[in-house]
Formats: structure tokens, C-alpha cells, sequence
């Protein structure tokens, strides 16, 4: 097994593998409402400015995507890398291959020189919040609020 970084625009090829294995993950054919996923593909997907795949010979059995975000805060210029869709076919779990793409994804944060460094995941599953605690993200534990790309606000509390 192989784990390589590339950068989007991914070549076509490339890009139906990760699209395939995303979508065994999050898409339809993990059971989603095709209509509800494309109700909101343009609310809420940002394409990635990084891919962390992990290969079995030509297949791609893991994925990790990273957002980058740059902002301004109390005049300061603010980098925020973001991970999210961590996958791996289900062929591979339980053999450290989540952990390897996240520990890949960590260095790859370091080399951009990110000043935060936050995860996408389902805060409710205790499988994802052991697994990236290892990492050292949290669960915030406050209220939070954004505005989705057609300006729909959105709060929770995490």
C-alpha cells in the first residue's frame, strides 16, 4: 500500500476513482436520498484544495480531502485547513489505514503552516471522535453558526 498527496484539480481518471469511493462512503451508494444530495451539493461541498489517497496498486482504497480557507482576524491574515471525507473501502478497515491518511493529512497541514486545523465529522459517532482525538481535535463544545453558499444561516451547537 501506497499513500500519496495530490492537488486539485485531480486528472480524470483519478477523479472517478475518489468519486467512487466517496460515494460508497457519503453518496447514494451509501444509502443517502440521491434527491436530497443533490438538493445541497451546492450548499454545502467546497471542492478540495488537497487529496490524500492511499492506493492498492492502482485501486484507491482510502481517501482524505483537505479545505483551505484563508481569512482575516484582528488584522492578522488567518490560514484554516480543514479535513473531511476520510474514507477507506470497507475491504481495508482495521488496518490503520484512516490512521495513516490522518497522520499524512497532519504533516501536510504543518508544511502549509495552517494556523488552525479543523475537522469535518460526525460529531455524534464515538468511533470518529476516538479516532481523531488521537490527532488532538475536539469537539468544540459551544454554540456555532455559519451562512451555507446560497446565504442560508445554520446553527448548532458542538
Amino acid at each position: 500500500m501506497e499513500i500519496k498527496v495530490f492537488n486539485y484539480p485531480l486528472e480524470k481518471e483519478l477523479n472517478e476513482k475518489v468519486a467512487e469511493i466517496l460515494d460508497e462512503n457519503f453518496g447514494i451508494k451509501a444509502g443517502r436520498d440521491p434527491k436530497l444530495l443533490e438538493e445541497n451539493k451546492n450548499i454545502y461541498y467546497t471542492n478540495p484544495a488537497m487529496c490524500i489517497l492511499c492506493f492498492d496498486g492502482d485501486d484507491v482504497i482510502g481517501v482524505q480531502n483537505i479545505f483551505l480557507r484563508e481569512t482575516v482576524f484582528e488584522d492578522q491574515n488567518i490560514l484554516i485547513g480543514g479535513l473531511g471525507g476520510l474514507c477507506v473501502d470497507k475491504e481495508y478497515r482495521g488496518k490503520g489505514i484512516a490512521k495513516e491518511l490522518l497522520q499524512k493529512a497532519s504533516e501536510e497541514l504543518k508544511k502549509l503552516n495552517c494556523d488552525i486545523g479543523m475537522m469535518f465529522t460526525d460529531i455524534n459517532s464515538p468511533k470518529h471522535l476516538k479516532l481523531y482525538g488521537q490527532f488532538g481535535y475536539v469537539v468544540l463544545g459551544r454554540e456555532y453558526s455559519y451562512l451555507d453558499k446560497k446565504g442560508g444561516e445554520h446553527t448548532g451547537r458542538a
